[in-house]
């Protein structure tokens, strides 16, 4: 009988505020209703951030250009190995790409909850996941919406 044990390798989020504070002072005046940043986010496994940035790029954690996070959330743990995920995210590129972005419906908060999910089955928060959906629901959001 095998008694040995599969690693588990931790995974979190990362989250950071694209407007460095901005979104929370000024939103209710551009948008009608009030929302705490503008969210970007990447998930770190195995020792590396992974985000949607253009591409699916990686980093050492808290070493992408979206500065410093401003929240680090443990999602879960997962026993796929590095390269089982390596492998993942190569299948996936095509649809992680400059020309497939969409501020509303396929950004980097759309890619981290897609990886939280196959690492370790978990979604990113839901006010995260669906922040551009609710602060465009007003009408002076609506403007914006055109406008992108």
């Amino acid at each position: 009988m095998n008694n040995q044990l599969v690693p588990e390798f931790t995974v979190e989020l990362y989250v950071y505020d694209l407007s460095h504070g901005m979104a929370r002072m000024l939103s209710q005046q551009f948008l009608g209703k009030q929302i705490d940043a503008i969210y970007h986010t990447g998930v770190v496994v195995y020792g590396y951030e992974y985000y949607f940035g253009g591409g699916i790029v990686y980093s050492r954690p808290g070493q992408s250009s979206a500065g410093h996070p401003i929240q680090k959330l443990m999602i879960g743990h997962t026993a796929k190995t590095q390269q089982q995920f390596h492998d993942y995210l190569i299948s996936q590129s095509h649809r992680f790409t400059q020309s497939t972005y969409s501020l509303l419906r396929h950004n980097c908060n759309n890619f981290s909850d897609e990886m939280t999910l196959w690492l370790c089955d978990r979604h990113i928060p839901s006010h995260i996941l669906n922040l551009p959906q609710d602060a465009f629901s007003t009408p002076q959001g609506q403007v914006f919406v055109r406008i992108t």
